[in-house]
């Protein structure tokens, strides 16, 4: 039961609020991260799913990211990811923490 969290919207075909996660709380925001698994992947499942357009990439890049400041936390590009590269923060596997920071950085050199 979401209790007292705080609602986001959901993806707007799914219609229901989904809670914000406790992730989103604080300065450095990042509740979703895109791990190793897309690399040279850049399968656009995710991109097509996401209701806010928050899942970027370039030419110069070999993955996608998810910009922390426009995600919602909906989770919908989560379940649709061909190889399963998309976790919420706190439950990445450990050998993928690095990307917290690789994702965050791709997003501060765009600023």
């Amino acid at each position: 039961m979401a209790g007292d969290l705080p609602l986001a919207p959901g993806p707007p075909e799914k219609g229901s609020p989904q809670p914000v996660a406790a992730a989103r709380k604080g300065t450095q925001r990042m509740a979703y991260v895109i791990s190793d698994a897309c690399i040279d992947v850049k399968d656009q499942s995710c991109v097509q799913e996401c209701p806010v357009d928050c899942i970027k990439t370039d030419e110069a890049a070999n993955q996608y990211y998810i910009d922390p400041d426009i995600c919602i936390d909906c989770g919908a590009c989560q379940p649709v990811c061909p190889v399963n590269a998309i976790y919420p923060a706190d439950e990445l596997p450990p050998d993928q923490t690095h990307q917290i920071e690789i994702n965050a950085e791709y997003f501060k050199k765009a600023k």
